[in-house]
């Protein structure tokens, strides 16, 4: 199964002040520690979650397909982040499934600065899919990819872990290196 970024590094206060300038870092308050990149009840201090892994990477990275399958659909963003925080975003239908359920799995990648793919598209593991920005949400932060596992294909699942996965349930644990 191929990562859908080279290097996959969680995005942290370390990160951002490691990869990007200081107009980001200044802002940031590293004894609150809202950032969290990782899978879970990991914002604010443990009372918020995170969908998925926030993957620090320079703007205009590669963002590569994770595994066979179909492209499900595509969002491009219209500029309005409270409707659509996610930015530009990309939803495989993977060939993976849940080994207990059968359940089929969806990759889902966002804060994209542009898409390669079209709906419908058939991927080989390993196709460009799109490539890091920090659309959405993301634009006053550095680039980083927000990649998640789902259970479902909806393209709005609201803001808690139903129907998500940590990602390294699926893609493992060895490919993350933590500043």
């Amino acid at each position: 199964m191929r990562r859908p970024l080279t290097s996959m590094i969680l995005r942290t206060y370390e990160t951002d002040a490691q990869f990007h300038d200081a107009r980001f870092t200044s802002k940031l308050n590293v004894k609150r520690s809202p950032l969290g990149g990782d899978f879970g009840r990991v914002r604010s201090s443990g009372t918020q979650n995170h969908q998925g892994w926030d993957l620090s990477a320079a703007s205009g990275a590669p963002v590569f397909a994770i595994t066979d399958g179909t492209i499900e659909w595509t969002h491009i963003y219209t500029g309005n982040s409270e409707g659509n925080p996610y930015g530009n975003q990309v939803c495989l239908r993977t060939n993976l499934a849940r080994h207990a359920t059968g359940q089929p799995l969806w990759a889902f990648y966002a804060h994209l600065l542009t898409i390669t793919v079209c709906p419908r598209q058939a991927v080989r593991e390993g196709d460009l899919i799109g490539f890091v920005g920090n659309s959405g949400n993301a634009e006053k932060t550095p680039s980083h990819l927000h990649f998640e596992i789902r259970s479902s294909g909806a393209r709005h699942l609201g803001k808690g872990l139903l129907y998500r996965l940590n990602p390294g349930e699926v893609l493992g644990y060895g490919y993350l290196i933590c500043s």
